[in-house]
């Protein structure tokens, strides 16, 4: 908030976590996207995340984020389009699969916590994440059963373990576990 408000501009403490979701910690890409961003923002005081969802240029970790959004969503098309477009720009499979391990690894805490009754409060405080994306993850896992999301864990865990391990070539692994992951509500 204080680099915008260096470049005349207010924005409170949710949008800039959001920018750093966005774009990663890297401090000058954040500068240099504070600045692009304050200049859109043209004679408006405030900074929105609408502004940053217009400019900010997405890090492969957010863009693997709108992946796992179309993974968990059942969006194929978009889902497809995201990998190619991710595999493309030269982004490692083996990283994409650590990113979406990760994520079903949230949405599994977040339905152990929810099968103990938990609340939002309790599971946003418990994960130690931005408060933009915790809302967004209890989304996701409400379109899954806990079985589901284990066996999306597994799907993940296991592709990952067998790209690392040389015994699955990593070429054709994430669009392998992302089609298996589209279908995994289709089975059960």
């Amino acid at each position: 908030t204080d680099a915008f408000h260096e470049a005349g501009k207010e924005c409170d403490a949710r949008t800039a976590d959001y920018l750093v979701f966005t774009v990663g910690s890297d401090a000058a890409k954040l500068t240099s996207e504070i600045s692009k961003i304050a200049s859109y923002a043209g004679e408006r005081p405030s900074v929105t995340a609408d502004d940053i969802s217009a400019l900010a240029t997405p890090s492969t970790e957010c863009t693997v984020f709108q992946l796992v959004d179309a993974v968990v969503t059942g969006q194929k098309k978009r889902a497809l389009i995201l990998m190619k477009n991710q595999l493309l720009s030269g982004t490692e499979p083996a990283a994409m699969l650590a990113l979406l391990l990760r994520q079903y690894r949230f949405l599994q805490h977040i339905k152990i916590m929810q099968y103990e009754k938990r609340g939002s409060d309790f599971i946003r405080s418990a994960l130690g994440v931005p408060p933009f994306a915790v809302d967004q993850y209890i989304r996701q896992a409400s379109g899954y059963t806990g079985g589901q999301v284990k066996n999306a864990v597994h799907l993940c865990l296991d592709m990952e373990y067998g790209v690392k391990s040389g015994r699955i070539p990593q070429e054709g692994s994430v669009e392998t576990v992302i089609l298996k992951l589209l279908n995994l509500r289709l089975r059960e």
